[in-house]
């Protein structure tokens, strides 16, 4: 068990917080609970610009990137694709 390996100290601290009761609670329980949440998800930002550019090297290579970088979100995308000519 996790607790047994702890040094006296860190026992004692674990004893004076809320994880025995948790850990209690979790051991008596049957895995019949629902647990009840609720999140309000919403963006920061509503937009954000993409700026990009796609090179073709010959008839099998291309390099294609894209850069978010107005707003709260960042983002980066580096593509290289090859076409099978058949």
């Amino acid at each position: 068990m996790w607790y047994a390996g702890l040094t006296p100290v860190k026992q004692a601290a674990v004893d004076a917080s809320a994880i025995p009761d948790i850990v209690d609670r979790i051991d008596q329980a049957d895995g019949s609970s629902i647990i009840k949440y609720g999140m309000d998800k919403q963006v920061l930002e509503d937009w954000n610009g993409i700026f990009g550019a796609q090179f073709q090297y010959n008839k099998r290579w291309q390099l294609r990137t894209e850069w978010g970088l107005i707003g709260d979100r960042k983002s980066a995308l580096v593509s290289l694709n090859y076409r099978f000519l058949l």
